[in-house]
């Protein structure tokens, strides 16, 4: 097991800096990543950081572990989520 972070002291960090961090485990051996991720904008798929993980997925047999929700309750869900997978609900801070 290891344990790496590509964002800054303040949680933030870039699409290009998330998507170094995730080649580099790979490189290092890693086969399951987990990702905690966010963002105010919504994804299709065919943004660069989910065609990594799905490159590597499929190329590498990696298994990506990303939770849904890390934006809290009040953030969007995609349209055709909304009759399946829903986020968490939010918990208070304890």
């Amino acid at each position: 097991m290891s344990r790496s972070r590509t964002a800054n002291n303040t949680g933030s960090g870039t699409e290009s800096e998330a998507i170094a961090g995730i080649e580099w485990a790979v490189e290092q051996g890693a086969r399951v990543i987990t990702l905690g991720l966010s963002s105010s904008i919504p994804s299709d798929g065919t943004d660069p950081l989910s065609q990594t993980i799905d490159r590597l997925s499929k190329s590498k047999g990696v298994l990506f572990v990303v939770p849904a929700g890390d934006s809290g309750r009040d953030r969007w869900v995609r349209e055709r989520d909304r009759a399946g997978v829903q986020p968490p609900p939010h918990l208070p801070e304890g």
